[in-house]
């Protein structure tokens, strides 16, 4: 506020001839108040106040060609009567001087002393080069800590990773805008206003990366970049309010990134292990791997959901299925049990007329499947929605990647539907398919679910017909293990878990001549292609390659013998399937040690320093972790088994010392010396 006291009309004249030296800027972000105090004797005329204000203003219009509102917020000419005391107006000053600062308290320009030292300084240092142009003092405070020259790359980067144009506005949006907030508003920060932040620091990057987000073609239709931009900026000044209120910008962040959980992937210490989870195809007898899972879940009894002890899964026909369920929709094994069997009865539903045998394979003749693709396509939306595999949110919380294999027609080969960019080594023998980001789950499904007689092939545009990967291989090992060397080159995986879906004992030779109808090529063509089921042989495979390899620790095959395999669509035979989980012991006698197992990935081993050499040996120090964290509901049980347990280095078991830091994690420190 600028306070003038005029003793008569030529000093009204000298006050506007100084306010027109100053520089004027049409946009400024503020402007001052003026009180011009008319002290003398003459002034005290009814028509003095009006005369005054009149002269000033033409004085400074004419010396401008400006108004005088240009150059200030509001203007106020003020009498002194005779009778009125000095102290009444102090208090009329004091008054208009704390509307002016409530008027900078609102605009976020009340500032402390320290800071406005500061910016004074800085104000004083940039005159030469700011010329006419105003001080900004919203910049100015980010001198010594410049905005990113690469934000706008960043937030590409970031919003391209978005499938739906909704998910930038509910999700992309407001963890920018969180974003922002703590990029400026650090400790000691002044609380300029967020709009005026906004458009001075971010706009003009935020305008640029939303135009460039714009034109990628998303599930849902486009966004205007100009909604996107506007909403950052709204979510970041609703932020502010809560900055205001005394709540930390760290703390506002973080509460924004904790309530989107479900979109971020859970990242993993690289000292961690990994574990396989492969499951076969079969039909009907899909029903026994959630059974067997569940059977593995209740006897490592912990609160943590098995898919989530898994980093790859793969699965063939129903075994993809079941892979779905539990990693992208993030089903309990019970829960998978339930829905595939209610999804089977509607996929293996034939026309009533056509129920017989006989004429379900005429009309797989006829209309090249036994049953027809709406019933399956149906249930299959109805599971697992119209969600891409590229945008799983489960999967991508828990960290796993998921690879659903499936046959082409022509000259067929196996081709891999993955939640993941295939990085990495070259594949040999299949082919991982790149573009796929508008696949959705349920197709990916279908595609390895369409088995020859039973389903028509799935089409998908862009891709290519598929059918049921079973035809090639029914289970899925090899193309996981061949993932995996693929992706993590030399390591080796913690686990391995195959789980089949019934396997047929080795009928002996018989010397018996064919029979006409029994034998015949309809039934010889059925009983290959049920062979093509047992999964057994190419486990054989793989764990005959990895003994040459150098063995095959923590590779596990579980399965149940059946002496008459059901066939793929007989949908009365499932509920018998699931009890044999429960009766036969003796093929599933490893789970114990598998829960060992699975137990034990629950750990790893990071170093504290670089080992040290020590003579000949090394001197290594570092913890044992878990990769469960914080306040993860299954520490409590984790802790208690681990307090009874013998940890062993060297070979010589060691008193444990199992604590957790401040923040609830899982750290046993190790020293050791090598060759001790």
């Amino acid at each position: 506020m600028f306070c003038f006291y005029s003793y008569g009309l030529s000093d009204l004249a000298k006050i506007g001839r100084w306010i027109a030296t100053w520089s004027h800027e049409e946009h400024v972000g503020w402007k001052p108040s003026l009180v011009v105090v008319l002290a003398d004797k003459c002034s005290q005329g009814p028509n003095a106040l009006s005369i005054a204000e009149g002269l000033l203003a033409t004085t400074v219009e004419t010396l401008t060609s400006l108004p005088l509102s240009s150059y200030f917020f509001d203007t106020t000419f003020l009498q002194i009567p005779e009778t009125e005391s000095p102290n009444d107006f102090r208090i009329d000053l004091h008054h208009r001087a704390s509307t002016v600062r409530q008027r900078r308290r609102d605009a976020g320009l009340c500032f402390s002393v320290e800071h406005f030292n500061a910016l004074f300084e800085r104000a004083f240092e940039s005159a030469a080069t700011l010329k006419n142009q105003p001080f900004d003092p919203i910049r100015s405070a980010r001198q010594d800590l410049p905005v990113s020259a690469e934000l706008t790359d960043h937030l590409v980067n970031f919003m391209n990773q978005m499938p739906l144009a909704r998910d930038l506005l509910s999700f992309a949006s407001p963890v920018i805008a969180s974003s922002l907030l703590l990029d400026h508003y650090v400790p000691d920060m002044h609380p300029f206003k967020p709009t005026k932040v906004f458009e001075r620091l971010y706009q003009d990057a935020c305008t640029c990366a939303c135009k460039r987000t714009a034109k990628i073609a998303r599930e849902d239709g486009h966004l205007l970049p100009s909604a996107l931009v506007n909403a950052i900026r709204d979510k970041l000044a609703a932020l502010f309010d809560r900055l205001g209120k005394g709540e930390a910008a760290v703390s506002i962040h973080r509460s924004i990134l904790a309530a989107h959980s479900d979109y971020w992937p859970s990242i993993k210490s690289n000292t961690t292990g990994h574990s396989i989870l492969c499951i076969d195809g079969g039909g009907v007898r899909g029903i026994l791997p959630p059974a067997i899972l569940a059977q593995i879940q209740n006897r490592l009894d912990l609160p943590i959901p098995i898919q989530e002890l898994f980093t790859l899964a793969y699965g063939v026909s129903a075994g993809a299925l079941i892979v779905l369920a539990l990693f992208i929709n993030g089903w309990s094994v019970e829960r998978c049990s339930v829905e595939f069997e209610q999804l089977a009865k509607i996929a293996f539903s034939p026309p009533s007329v056509l129920s017989l045998p006989c004429l379900s394979w005429a009309r797989s003749i006829l209309f090249d499947s036994m049953y027809s693709e709406h019933g399956i396509e149906g249930a299959l939306r109805e599971a697992f929605g119209d969600g891409t595999l590229t945008e799983s949110c489960h999967a991508k919380r828990i960290g796993a990647k998921v690879g659903i294999p499936a046959a082409t027609i022509r000259r067929p080969c196996l081709n891999l539907f993955t939640n993941y960019n295939a990085m990495g080594e070259e594949r040999s023998g299949y082919l991982v398919l790149r573009e796929t980001e508008h696949v959705k789950v349920w197709e990916a499904g279908r595609s390895s679910s369409a088995a020859p007689v039973y389903f028509p092939p799935k089409y998908l545009p862009g891709l290519g017909t598929f059918q049921d990967a079973g035809t090639l291989a029914n289970n899925p090992i090899i193309v996981a293990l061949s993932e995996f060397a693929a992706i993590y080159g030399n390591e080796k995986p913690d686990l391995v878990l195959n789980i089949g879906t019934g396997t047929s004992p080795d009928m002996p030779l018989q010397d018996q001549k064919p029979r006409f109808v029994r034998d015949s090529w309809p039934v010889r063509l059925k009983r290959g292609y049920m062979a093509l089921m047992q999964g057994k042989k190419t486990w054989n495979d793989a764990e005959s390659l990895s003994k040459r390899l150098g063995g095959k620790n923590g590779q596990y095959r579980l399965d149940i013998p059946l002496a008459q395999p059901p066939s793929l669509d007989d949908t009365t035979s499932m509920a018998t399937l699931a009890s044999l989980v429960h009766h036969d012991s003796v093929s599933l006698g490893a789970i114990p040690e598998i829960a060992h197992h699975m137990f034990a990935t629950l750990f790893y081993f990071e170093l504290d320093s670089l080992p040290t050499l020590s003579g000949s040996n090394f001197s290594i120090s570092g913890h044992i972790c878990c990769v469960r964290k914080g306040q993860d509901r299954a520490l409590p049980k984790i802790l208690q088994r681990l307090r009874k347990a013998t940890l062993y280095v060297n070979g010589k078991p060691t008193r444990s010392l199992i604590d957790t830091d401040t923040h609830g994690n899982i750290r046993q420190t190790v020293d050791l010396t090598t060759g001790r």
